[in-house]
């Protein structure tokens, strides 16, 4: 293998370990209900499609990654917002179930 080739599969699992990394704090978050855990993942997202744009500027065939980015930040931004205005909270959460899917609630 060619040393173009060993950078090339070392940028790829770095890339790999960053994304499993912030999409897991993403998920802490909205588990925990942490504002802070959520918005830092947003950020990720919201960087990963700037880049996707910028992509997109010099390639122009970046658009798929336009589209999937802006639907994993969508639900991030909602959840913040959700979380910022008390709507998705531990003591809420009663009011909030039924937009909620729990394998608890639906165990066969």
């Amino acid at each position: 293998m060619s040393p173009y080739g060993v950078m090339q599969e070392i940028g790829f699992y770095s890339v790999l370990f960053v994304n499993v990394f912030f999409f897991g704090l993403g998920i802490m978050g909205a588990v925990n209900y942490n504002e802070t855990f959520v918005v830092v993942a947003l950020v990720y997202q919201a960087s990963n499609l700037n880049f996707a744009l910028f992509c997109q500027k010099i390639w122009g065939h970046a658009w798929v990654g336009l589209v999937v980015n802006a639907f994993f930040a969508y639900p991030h931004a909602m959840l913040w917002k959700e979380l910022n205005n008390g709507i998705m909270a531990p003591t809420n959460y009663v009011n909030e179930k039924q937009s909620c899917y729990s394998a608890q609630d639906h165990a066969v």
